[in-house]
């Protein structure tokens, strides 16, 4: 399920609208290490929790009560 999850996420609009991340690379680097090419997960933390962040916290109205 995270796999899906990861994969919806790095194709999304919004992670490829913000410009933090080389999306074309982001994929063959998860695509990579979903093949046990690198054990080093770090990298697909950083994507998550970036993108999520935005999305709660920026994205999101609700995020006013915050200001």
């Amino acid at each position: 399920p995270l796999k899906s999850y990861i994969q919806d996420l790095i194709s999304s609009r919004s992670f490829a609208d913000r410009g933090l991340f080389n999306v074309p690379a982001a994929k063959i680097a998860f695509d990579e290490f979903c093949q046990g090419k690198y054990s080093n997960s770090f990298f697909v933390w950083q994507w998550i929790n970036t993108e999520e962040w935005f999305r709660n916290f920026i994205d999101n109205p609700s995020a006013d009560q915050f200001q």
